[in-house]
């Protein structure tokens, strides 16, 4: 499942760098999502810790296992597509558009302005097709 998550933000980097920076490399652009996943990565065992310093007592359902570390913190109440929006805008997912935006500079010689369009467009995108997932489910 991670393969294929990382495949299809290539895809969406390689649309995007085409567009807006010219000549894009699915293989390069590939390498550089598996780079930039690191920080999601990081979020993770962030967000494990957390968990871990609550204890399990503390955990009621579900929505408890995503504590929150972003922009959700400013909106304890938010549900659905707004809470995927918010949560996803956190000290890791900026970092990773700064790794997605380096690596899309300096691989494809584009500029850093188009670099770093790329790379938030991808998180955009990304925010959006979560939150429309998380509200279909009827997730908190």
């Amino acid at each position: 499942m991670y393969a294929l998550i990382l495949v299809i933000n290539a895809l969406l980097l390689w649309v995007v760098v085409s567009v807006v920076g010219g000549e894009a490399k699915f293989g390069t652009l590939l390498s550089v999502t598996t780079y930039a996943s690191m920080s999601y990565i990081l979020l993770t065992l962030v967000g494990l810790v957390v968990l871990r310093m609550r204890g399990t007592e503390q955990i009621a359902g579900m929505e408890d296992l995503q504590p929150a570390l972003g922009l959700d913190l400013l909106a304890p109440g938010a549900k659905g597509l707004t809470l995927a929006l918010l949560r996803g805008i956190n000290p890791f997912s900026l970092y990773g558009i700064f790794l997605t935006a380096t690596g899309i500079s300096v691989t494809h010689k584009t500029s850093k302005g188009s670099a770093y369009t790329a790379a938030i467009v991808q998180l955009l995108v990304t925010l959006l097709v979560t939150g429309v997932l998380s509200g279909m489910r009827g997730g908190r």
